[in-house]
Formats: structure tokens, C-alpha cells, sequence
């Protein structure tokens, strides 16, 4: 029960955000302004190493895409990437088979940690992309599927 109340405030967080009507450049002292990306290996940037085909995180995700072609729209407009490769939404929420949680390095899952951050910052979010829930279809692909 705790967990879908803290989605529901999450996803009203979130949509609240989209509401607020943000000025094309920040006034006064020029505070900072966030762009909070979360999701899979597609936000955090998971590409093939051209070399070894080996999977890598590079600063080419679409995410980054975004953020380089707005930041100069947007005063004082940093990237907050909390994307994780091969993030499920259960992973996500709970932490379960999630490849950037464990409760040695990462306390917080991505969802708690993308919470916790935009509760920091309540006035300083400029926009968030969220993807997720393509790696909750895996499971039902088979290698006949994918030839």
C-alpha cells in the first residue's frame, strides 16, 4: 500500500511539473533549472562499443540529445540522468533485479532516488522524460521472435 501511495505522489509530482508553465530564460540570479531524465538503458545512454559490440553507457542517449538541444533555451540547465541499463518497472520501483540498486552502493532505487530529488528541488525542475516498460517484455521473447 505504501508503495502505490508514494507512485500515485510520484506520478502527481510529475505531472504537475508538466503543468507549471516554465519562462523561456530564468530571471533574477539565475538559479538552477534541471532536466531529470529516468528509465532504461535508452535514457541512461547504453550503446554497443564499436570495437567489441559489448554494451557501454555513453553520453549519447536521447536524453542527452534533449538536453544539448535546449540548454540553450534554458538558463542554467543541467542534466540530472538517472537512467539504469536494463531497468524492468519493478526494478525501478522496488529494486528487484535492478542492475543500479543494491543496498551496499546504491541505497535508493531509481524511483526513490528520482523522488527524493525532485522533493530537493520543488521550484527547479525545467521538464522530465520518462521511458520505461519496454524491458518488462523481454521475458515473453523468444530467440524464434527475434530471427
Amino acid at each position: 500500500m505504501v508503495k502505490q501511495i508514494r507512485i500515485a505522489f510520484v506520478f502527481i509530482m510529475l505531472l504537475a511539473s508538466f503543468a507549471t508553465p516554465l519562462p523561456a530564460r530564468a530571471q533574477g540570479n539565475n538559479p538552477p533549472k534541471y532536466y531529470v531524465s529516468v528509465g532504461t538503458s535508452l535514457a541512461a545512454g547504453v550503446q554497443a562499443d564499436k570495437k567489441t559490440g559489448a554494451p557501454i553507457l555513453t553520453e549519447d542517449a536521447y536524453t542527452d540529445q534533449i538536453y544539448q538541444r535546449v540548454k540553450g533555451q534554458i538558463q542554467n540547465l543541467q542534466h540530472v540522468k538517472l537512467g539504469c541499463p536494463a531497468e524492468t518497472s519493478q526494478g525501478m520501483i522496488d529494486g528487484v533485479g535492478s542492475w543500479c540498486y543494491s543496498e551496499e552502493l546504491s541505497p535508493l532505487t531509481q524511483l526513490e532516488t528520482a523522488e527524493a530529488f525532485l522533493m530537493a528541488h520543488p521550484d527547479e525542475i525545467a521538464f522530465i522524460t520518462i521511458d520505461i516498460g519496454a524491458n518488462d517484455l523481454l521475458p515473453c521473447l523468444t530467440a524464434a521472435d527475434i530471427n
